[in-house]
């Protein structure tokens, strides 16, 4: 979906859900989809994934965050569940990665003796071992035998 009319349709359903002290702002998140600030009386969404996905999965992300909006303090609580159902959408916690375009991941972690890659959209200092290998070859004990290595994609 476009950024105009994204923001467009961010702006009329603050209006809507007359949460007109709020504001609604783009951010470069690309893990989550959609964030509320309650402090700052402020709702965000992903550029990238807002680019990324169709107008119906960003008016559900958008009403997500309404609905945490108008149950402060609740997080994905009961009283939340219930205003995510009278908005109309289902009371998940977090957006599905099959059901949603994701960005293309910089890197992968490899694992050179079952060939696992995991895609990754930034490099860490952190080590990663292969659990599948460690769990096979080690009798479930973490070894840096099978430890991951950082490809570029």
């Amino acid at each position: 979906m476009n950024f105009t009319e994204a923001k467009t349709l961010a702006v009329q359903l603050l209006d809507d859900y007359q949460l007109k002290d709020w504001v609604f702002k783009f951010d470069h998140a690309k893990r989550r989809f959609g964030s509320c600030n309650y402090t700052l009386k402020q709702i965000t969404l992903s550029k990238h994934l807002t680019e990324l996905n169709s107008e119906e999965q960003v008016r559900e992300t958008l009403l997500h965050e309404i609905a945490h909006a108008l149950t402060p303090g609740d997080h994905h609580g009961k009283r939340w569940q219930a205003k995510c159902l009278e908005l109309g959408i289902k009371p998940e916690r977090c957006y599905k990665s099959q059901e949603v375009n994701q960005p293309t991941a910089k890197y992968f972690l490899y694992c050179s003796s079952c060939e696992l890659k995991v895609p990754r959209l930034r490099r860490s200092n952190r080590v990663f071992v292969c659990k599948a290998c460690c769990q096979k070859y080690n009798q479930g004990r973490l070894t840096e035998k099978f430890k991951l290595e950082w490809q570029t994609a």
